[in-house]
């Protein structure tokens, strides 16, 4: 197909997964049942995390860390980290 043949039905739509996960032969199942040849098995990062960032960034202009203990070297068990007491999305 074509880039320019169709923009619409099942040879339009993409099955993709990230990496780490074991569904590769349910996605391909899906996919062909659907009626798509498209499947995309992605590298690290490049299915969930790469757009979830861009989309962070782009609606809230930011990466949001909700509890901030990322930021510490022992995270949770540091003892500067506050648990929040509340936490506004």
């Amino acid at each position: 197909m074509l880039f320019t043949d169709k923009f619409y039905g099942p040879e339009s739509v993409i099955f993709s997964m990230g990496t780490g996960r074991d569904i590769g032969p349910w996605i391909c199942m899906l996919a062909y049942a659907y009626g798509s040849p498209n499947v995309m098995f992605s590298l690290s990062g490049i299915a969930c995390y790469s757009p979830r960032i861009a989309a962070v960034e782009t609606i809230q202009g930011d990466y949001c860390i909700l509890d901030a203990s990322q930021g510490l070297e022992k995270r949770y068990d540091d003892p500067k980290y506050e648990v929040p007491e509340c936490i506004i999305i």
